[in-house]
């Protein structure tokens, strides 16, 4: 398969058919190397639509694809820009072997071989070609040509619609495309749609050699489709000769009697009989009919992510509006990055005011102390310094709390002192705040003197002290417990 390149979903563009009385619009993106369907829209065109391929009515086509692309299901078109299949019969293509020449001399050698073999005069058609390389010295290319009018035509309705197209594909390049899933050797592409049986055939992505056979509502008989793939055989033949051999045959649409398809192509070609790839996810809904038709859209939707091995497909869009597309490409990527500019800026600046926002109500209070209408300016130096003394408050505060809660023992030491009677020494003293009293040890002389302590300090609050202090006569040791009164 060809080179896969992945766009952004942005660009990625949607795709429009016209073909057999209906109007086509397709919308996805690539999925892992296949197309996700994301969007169908179709409509019956008008009978006078259409005249010979040019579209006389742009005004109803344009509002019919702005319509088309709000209503498609399961969900709505965005994208600006389009790519259009062109059917067969309206397509000039001639295949040429040229040798190998300067790209810079490419595009006047290929008018020059081509222009005895166009319908038209080359004035009146728009040129366009795909290069393939075949590894000698030569040169292999497709040339493709359509009337200018016809793709006028397409032109002007788009720019009714304000959508940029971006390529104009045949469908027999589209078919080829779906083939190099299949294979990059030279193969045949037999495509049944609804009222015509293409015979395409394709060698990586690029179109040799390509037959139609048109048929009304009738149908197709088999004989005229083993004599058309007869015709196509033999004129693939006097073409390519043993240069080119059909390595694979695949087919697509419906057909009526696959096993006579199987059988005219085992004859013509000796090989079997293989279904087109479709590397595509489409809708669970969509019908069988709906997939016969936008078979050729399926391949156009790889276009924009498949490039030759020149780096160059058919497009067939004039000069003019590939440098208009440039220059709106260029346009569009400096907007984005105007948008991402501004929006850099208005960050930068909402962060700026926030923290000059902070700033001001941290010294709110301070300005509010200040009389009059005076202009303060607050340096960053006297800014540092408010900020040390709102923080060195904090802890002033948090210290007054915890003392606040402790009991001023002081006083009461003092009072406890004047208290003891001669004849007691204190050994131990200790203050416990949490029921606000005095745990003591000691020795008295005597009992007496023990006696008079307790009738001392009993002026502060309530003394127990224990039986066992007063077992010994002479030095009796003592403990007790004072409460002081509130």
């Amino acid at each position: 398969m060809s080179k896969v390149k992945q766009l952004k979903s942005a660009e990625f563009p949607f795709f429009i058919s016209l073909d057999v009385g209906y109007l086509q619009l397709m919308g996805g993106n690539l999925d892992k190397n296949r197309f996700k369907v994301s969007s169908l829209a179709y409509s019956k065109l008008p009978l006078d639509a259409l005249q010979k391929g040019e579209i006389v009515q742009k005004e109803l086509l344009g509002g019919m694809i702005r319509k088309l692309m709000a209503s498609g299901q399961p969900k709505s078109i965005k994208s600006n820009f389009i790519c259009l299949n062109i059917p067969d019969e309206f397509v000039f293509s001639k295949f040429l072997t040229l040798p190998e020449i300067k790209s810079d001399e490419l595009e006047a050698t290929v008018f020059f071989k081509i222009k005895d073999f166009l319908p038209y005069k080359a004035e009146e058609l728009y040129l366009d070609w795909q290069v393939l390389k075949d590894g000698s010295n030569n040169l292999e290319l497709s040339v493709v040509a359509v009337k200018r009018s016809i793709l006028d035509s397409y032109l002007g309705v788009f720019k009714i619609a304000n959508i940029f197209p971006q390529a104009f594909e045949p469908e027999s390049f589209s078919l080829a495309r779906l083939a190099t899933f299949g294979t990059l050797d030279p193969c045949l592409i037999i495509y049944f749609n609804t009222h015509k049986v293409s015979f395409c055939f394709a060698q990586r992505g690029v179109v040799l050699l390509n037959t139609t056979l048109n048929y009304h509502e009738s149908g197709v008989s088999e004989q005229e489709i083993f004599d058309q793939l007869s015709k196509s055989a033999k004129y693939w033949q006097a073409s390519f000769g043993n240069k080119k051999l059909i390595k694979k045959v695949f087919f697509g649409g419906l057909i009526r009697n696959e096993l006579m398809l199987k059988s005219l192509v085992k004859e013509h070609f000796g090989l079997q009989l293989e279904k087109l790839p479709l590397p595509v996810i489409v809708p669970p809904n969509m019908s069988l009919d709906q997939t016969v038709r936008l078979t050729p859209l399926f391949g156009l939707s790889f276009s924009p992510m498949l490039s030759s091995e020149r780096g160059k497909k058919i497009t067939l869009i004039p000069k003019d509006l590939r440098e208009k597309r440039k220059a709106y490409g260029f346009k569009k990527r400096f907007k984005g990055l105007l948008k991402a500019t501004i929006l850099f800026l208005w960050g930068f600046v909402a962060l700026y005011a926030f923290f000059s926002w902070s700033s001001y109500f941290n010294l709110e209070k301070t300005k509010a102390a200040l009389s009059g209408w005076e202009k303060i300016v607050f340096r960053p130096r006297q800014m540092l310094l408010e900020k040390e003394a709102a923080l060195f408050n904090q802890k002033v505060a948090i210290i007054e709390g915890v003392q606040g809660k402790r009991t001023k023992i002081s006083p009461k030491l003092r009072s406890f002192i004047k208290e003891i009677p001669p004849g007691i020494v204190i050994s131990s003293f200790n203050f416990v705040s949490s029921n606000n009293s005095f745990k003591i040890e000691g020795q008295a002389n005597s009992r007496e003197d023990l006696l008079f302590l307790e009738k001392s300090l009993s002026k502060m609050g309530e003394v127990n002290i224990p039986l066992s202090s007063f077992e010994q006569s002479d030095q009796p040791k003592f403990t007790l417990t004072l409460e002081l009164r509130n």
